[in-house]
């Protein structure tokens, strides 16, 4: 398991996240539930296609990366995301958004890279 790629990876898939949130926001779409859970799954795509720069061979190589991606995303939620909208940790959406995150490197199990 390459540590410092899934954690870079995984500051990526919290930027798309982040920049999802912030599009909807502007338009003045950040309180509806719809689009709450389209950023949720917005970040579950980001980490199924991030998954596969890291090639996981084994599902247990797999959950390690997704539990990276959460575990990044939880920490940068809390330092950042926090100071500008405040409760984002006590959301529902939020959890299932890290939920799809971390299952979504297991559907990368064994189909090698993706190409840039």
């Amino acid at each position: 398991m390459n540590i410092g790629k899934s954690v870079g990876l995984g500051v990526v898939c919290w930027v798309i996240m982040l920049v999802a949130m912030f599009l909807f926001v502007a338009l003045k779409q950040g309180d509806s539930l719809v689009f709450q859970l389209l950023s949720a799954v917005i970040g579950g795509i980001a980490a199924y296609w991030l998954a596969g720069y890291l090639k996981p061979e084994t599902m247990g190589t797999a959950l390690g990366y997704g539990v990276v991606f959460v575990v990044v995303g939880v920490i940068l939620d809390w330092l950042i995301s926090e100071r500008f909208m405040d409760g984002i940790l006590s959301m529902w959406t939020t959890w299932f958004g890290y939920v799809l995150v971390l299952l979504a490197p297991l559907m990368k199990v064994g189909k090698g890279q993706t190409t840039m």
